[in-house]
């Protein structure tokens, strides 16, 4: 239930349930197109707008720059956080970067993994191929053969090989939706298929495309500067078998996992994925992220919100 009051300078909050407050952006505000815009809306107010840091607790380890596959001479890595040592046998959790799928940096992921692994889940950050150096299908294979590296080598790191979430904002979000979906019929799996499972329990998709087939995306994809177009291969209207084949609303099946669905402002653009998780009753949540601009998952205050919102998504469905 959101209850909703009203503070200095026409402010809102609303009580997500969690304890924590939803910003909105003061009336007759103009839009910001950045986050330094974000900051100055909100300084009168008292709402400080930052880059959110999390610091690592006692016994935490950061292991970095751990090759998890090559190509060719190429080596893909991801960064690996370790929670306190324990006797129970931690769960794991997969983050993977956005940027349109043609920048962005696993670090970016560094603050989550550590409210993660604080927490006691094993966190890895993924590096990914971007689209300016492989195209469509290269950065699932990718992200899926760093799932069958942590699963096979989770005995080392006391982390269970059959409790693992993957999480992603933004084109991100989009990989982490195609990963939960997107079984062995769709044929993603890379040349290292046959290696072990890329199968995961769990999904968080953070603001990010879950359907790429539809004429939304369509209209985005026959701009000149279009990521859509850099990343599968064209427009819609060019290779529209591919938009098809990348779209995790089109792969939804029984065997799809529970997955927490976060947007940013409404779910409208959500509509088709919730429609077959609904008709087909696979668990699912959403949150609406409201008040901020792309990407403020990763600012205070949307990511406490975004976090505590995952940590208990996490807590039902995969510890």
């Amino acid at each position: 239930m959101r209850i909703w009051s009203t503070i200095a300078l026409g402010l809102f909050l609303v009580i997500t349930g969690l304890g924590q407050s939803m910003p909105s952006l003061p009336k007759g505000s103009k839009w910001p197109q950045n986050f330094r815009e974000l900051r100055e809306i909100y300084k009168p107010t008292g709402l400080e707008v930052k880059r959110a840091v999390v610091s690592k607790t006692q016994g935490v380890i950061a292991k970095p720059d751990i090759v998890y596959i090559k190509r060719g001479k190429r080596q893909l890595k991801l960064d690996l956080f370790l929670p306190k040592p324990s006797k129970k046998v931690a769960p794991m959790v997969v983050l993977i970067h956005g940027g349109g799928w043609r920048q962005g940096s696993r670090t970016g992921e560094h603050s989550k993994a550590i409210w993660l692994a604080n927490r006691g889940y094993v966190a890895a950050t993924v590096e990914y191929r971007l689209a300016g150096e492989a195209k469509f299908p290269a950065a699932i294979h990718d992200c899926k053969d760093a799932v069958r590296w942590l699963r096979a080598n989770a005995g080392q790191f006391n982390a269970s090989p059959d409790r693992i979430a993957v999480c992603g904002g933004s084109a991100g979000a989009h990989l982490a939706a195609l990963m939960a979906a997107a079984g062995p019929r769709a044929k993603l799996e890379g040349a290292n298929g046959a290696r072990g499972s890329s199968e995961v329990q769990a999904a968080i998709v953070i603001a990010g495309p879950t359907e790429t087939d539809g004429e939304r995306v369509g209209e985005q994809s026959r701009k000149p500067d279009s990521n859509y177009r850099l990343f599968l291969g064209g427009t819609i209207d060019e290779v529209r078998p591919i938009y098809t084949r990348a779209s995790p609303a089109h792969w939804v099946s029984k065997e799809t996992p529970p997955m927490l669905i976060i947007g940013e402002h409404s779910m409208d653009s959500a509509q088709a994925i919730l429609s077959k998780l609904n008709k087909l009753k696979i668990p699912n949540e959403t949150l609406v992220l409201k008040g901020g601009i792309h990407g403020e998952w990763n600012w205070t205050p949307w990511f406490s919100i975004t976090m505590n919102r995952v940590g208990k998504f996490l807590n039902q469905h995969l510890k």
